[in-house]
């Protein structure tokens, strides 16, 4: 691919995201002017919603307390049903312990860290001869594009008010 080709990729970027920039302020100041005219609906729909989570929660906690004073009955009433979940209770440090000697494969290898330490490791001569670790670094190639692009805009489109 040629630089000229390059350059006219460049500067279709640097259009669409100033294109972008523009659309993304005339919408954010629309959005602004509605939500200001309409501010009464905006807060009476956040009021209907903190009240229906509030009766969620009121009928939620008097239904667990039917079922709390008759285990058997976990249909109190139509369209509301009590369901038993299974819920795992115990001490992480103990289920550590017991993975390591009876299922290893339970522990998974936190990524980050093991690529952490083979880089350290990699820089280092004096860990290289001491540890040996599975596992390569490589270089792999990846774009930057300026943020700001408008500099290669033509004059007359650079020069728009957004």
């Amino acid at each position: 691919m040629s630089t000229e080709s390059l350059v006219t990729k460049r500067d279709a970027l640097a259009l669409a995201r100033k294109t972008l920039e523009e659309r993304k302020a005339t919408l954010d100041s629309a959005r602004a002017a509605w939500e200001k005219a309409n501010r009464h609906l905006i807060e009476g729909v956040a009021q209907l919603e903190e009240d229906a989570q509030n009766a969620d929660r009121e009928l939620r906690d008097a239904a667990l307390e039917v079922y709390a004073a008759n285990l058997d009955n976990k249909k109190p009433i139509e369209g509301v049903e009590i369901k038993l979940w299974d819920v795992m209770d115990f001490d992480k440090q103990q289920a550590e312990t017991w993975a390591r000697t009876n299922m290893p494969a339970l522990l998974a290898l936190d990524a980050g860290a093991y690529k952490k330490l083979l880089k350290e490791v990699a820089a280092s001569k004096t860990l290289s001869s001491l540890i040996t670790m599975p596992g390569t670094i490589r270089q792999e190639p990846k774009v930057s594009v300026a943020i700001d692009l408008t500099f290669y805009l033509p004059d007359t489109i650079a020069a728009v008010e957004v």
